[in-house]
């Protein structure tokens, strides 16, 4: 930065004015003005199959909605935190033959530098109260970006007996990619 525009910048900032501020001022400032955290919303669409001996139903509609929230950035960003790159979920899953419209709570872990991979964990239950646990990842290649970042493998597992109930191929279909890109929202 040279002279010309630190004075250009001394007109435009009223320096005084900062250095009346108090510390309580300069932090209630500080605090409306850093992000706290960041959200968005994604919708996923695809199909899963029924492992059961008995019948096989063959591939069946699956949708996962997630709003995923970090609400601390300062974790978010910071590698050491224990919430490095981790963000909460909530949504809803409609799996045909298993659930419908059921409310999900997990967390999404955007473990792109060490794994290479996003991790999506949550739980959920269906209308008769049988709680159900989803694992799914997204392996990131730089041989084929946007399949690896759009197609994600899952397992939903019965959380009673520890059982796979269903594996779970879901896409981000370029017609939600749009909408995906206009939720991201800064939180303050």
């Amino acid at each position: 930065m040279n002279l010309e525009t630190l004075k250009n910048l001394k007109n435009f900032v009223n320096v005084d004015f900062i250095k009346s501020l108090n510390r309580e001022q300069v932090r209630a400032i500080a605090e409306y003005y850093i992000p706290k955290g960041i959200r968005f919303s994604k919708t996923m669409n695809g199909t899963h199959r029924m492992i059961s001996g008995k019948d096989d139903r063959g591939d069946l509609p699956v949708t996962v909605t997630l709003n995923c929230v970090s609400s601390n950035m300062l974790s978010f960003i910071k590698r050491d935190s224990g919430e490095f790159l981790r963000m909460e979920v909530t949504g809803i899953i409609t799996a045909a033959d298993l659930v419908e419209n059921a409310e999900l709570r997990g967390s999404v872990e955007y473990d792109f530098i060490s794994k290479k991979q996003f991790v999506y964990e949550f739980y959920f239950s269906d209308k008769n109260g049988k709680e159900y646990y989803f694992n799914g990842h997204n392996d990131l290649s730089i041989f084929q970006p946007i399949k690896s970042f759009s197609t994600m493998l899952g397992e939903i597992v019965d959380r009673e007996s520890g059982k796979i109930v269903s594996t779970v191929v879901l896409k981000i279909e370029a017609k939600d990619i749009f909408p995906l890109i206009a939720s991201f929202r800064i939180t303050r």
